[in-house]
């Protein structure tokens, strides 16, 4: 009921549905200035009327474009990229990378990409600037800054199809102005719901040349020398082998620990190190076998290319099995989730409530509607449950700061002298530091003890 209107006198709108008049009776609005139709029936039918027709198909499917074109540049602009220096040709890759994807389509690892995209005579002009593509089999580009320089580049996006193994995304970034370049490999598709864990028994030089694709949250592992890498450990996602591998662990750490050569470093550290570094080029060299390399990934976005049945067969993708090889899935922990960020995105009410995959604001409103109701039910049980003994006791009360039992009310004070933070305790817990002060104090005007604001603050 609006402030200031007696029931006796009630304001009234004509519906823009049926052309009714009526009165303030509604409960799904906010406030009556919201207030457009008599009844929810009338609020329906406003709503379809709302929704585009068939001939309206075209500017939606336009606005949707915009939207996830929108959403993919704020993604993959928060990537991060290394450093180093190349030249470009002349379709925006570095030499290297033509190179790779040379080499990847003629093995059938990768599928055949378009480099130019499809323009239609009345898009043409409009597209002269930069050209934006859906990931597909294209090519997609888009604009961003120089993390070095803030100078504006383009970065390229190339979808690649590993055999037996997922989706992956190719990143291709590179700078004329400072030579800042980029290369990353992404894996596409839905988070997967467990880890993945592969165990390689290198034994002969041939498994060397076996295919590796590492993620960014890779950690890798090799018992033989004590050498383990966290996850992130080895730089970003990267397509490879075991051979490239190894020598990417050795250029990291020695990249990571510049000084550890050094005769400054204590001599017994130095020694380890170097017998590290020289251990891992001789593995890499086929020197130093057999040995384990084992790869963890809680995103599972790791794998080891088993061996092939013949010499023909890797044309075909033909694979046997491999007793070198061992993987195992396993399940996230809550810390795991927590430092990849995808907490809130395993959960399933929160992904329902989310304002992101809401337009219509009456969809918002009833979903914020929903979420309280939902609350208020479960606080309801929670009580109940206390109520018949089978709840837990401690449920809804909160902790003092000084006696750690869980109590209803708290007392918001500074018990002691010099204290700035302020301290929450219970009732008998601040008769006793308190010293039996009375209430007041202009000073300190915020303490709250039950459903009363009092002043408390200890004295000597």
């Amino acid at each position: 009921m609006p402030r200031g209107v007696k029931k006796e006198n009630l304001p009234s709108k004509i519906c823009v549905t049926c052309g009714r008049p009526f009165t303030w009776r509604k409960k799904w609005e906010r406030c009556w200035d919201e207030v457009t139709t008599c009844s929810k029936s009338c609020n329906n039918k406003r709503r379809q009327k709302g929704k585009p027709e068939q001939g309206d198909t075209n500017a939606s499917e336009e606005v949707e474009m915009h939207t996830s074109r929108h959403h993919q540049q704020q993604q993959l602009q928060q990537h991060k990229q290394m450093h180093s220096v190349a030249t470009l040709d002349d379709e925006g890759f570095d030499q290297d990378d033509t190179k790779l994807l040379q080499s990847l389509m003629a093995a059938g690892k990768i599928n055949n990409v378009e480099t130019e995209n499809e323009k239609d005579d009345s898009t043409s002009e409009a597209s002269s600037v930069s050209h934006h593509t859906t990931l597909g089999d294209q090519v997609m580009t888009f604009p961003t800054p120089c993390p070095q320089c803030l100078a504006p580049i383009e970065t390229r996006i190339c979808p690649a199809n590993i055999p037996h193994f997922k989706d992956m995304l190719l990143y291709c970034t590179t700078c004329d102005d400072c030579g800042y370049k980029s290369n990353e490999l992404k894996q596409g598709g839905a988070i997967p719901p467990k880890g993945r864990r592969i165990v390689l028994q290198v034994t002969t030089v041939q498994d060397l040349s076996r295919d590796v694709v590492k993620s960014g949250s890779a950690g890798i592992q090799i018992p033989e020398i004590e050498l383990e890498l966290e996850a992130g450990g080895g730089g970003q996602g990267f397509y490879t082998t075991v051979e490239g591998l190894i020598r990417t662990m050795k250029m990291t750490l020695q990249q990571a620990n510049p000084f550890a050569g050094d005769d400054v470093s204590n001599s017994t550290q130095r020694k380890r190190f170097l017998q590290v570094l020289l251990t891992l080029q001789d593995m890499a060299d086929g020197k130093v076998l057999p040995f384990t390399l084992i790869m963890t990934d809680p995103m599972a976005g790791i794998y080891i290319a088993p061996k092939h049945s013949g010499p023909d067969s890797s044309v075909n993708n033909e694979t046997v099995a491999d007793e070198n090889i061992s993987a195992v899935d396993f399940e996230r922990s809550e810390e795991q989730n927590e430092l990849l960020g995808i907490t809130g995105l395993l959960s399933a009410d929160s992904e329902q409530y989310s304002r992101e995959h809401l337009s219509d604001p009456d969809d918002i409103r009833q979903a914020e509607r929903k979420a309280r109701k939902d609350a208020k039910k479960a606080k309801k049980a929670e009580r109940r449950a206390q109520r018949q003994g089978n709840g837990d006791p401690d449920t809804g009360k909160k902790t003092c700061d000084l006696c750690s039992k869980h109590v209803n009310v708290l007392i918001r004070c500074l018990h002691e002298e010099g204290q700035t933070d302020w301290s929450m305790v219970c009732g008998k817990c601040w008769n006793k530091v308190s010293g039996g002060v009375p209430d007041g104090d202009a000073n300190h005007p915020h303490y709250r003890y039950g459903g009363l604001w009092k002043n408390r603050r200890a004295q000597d």
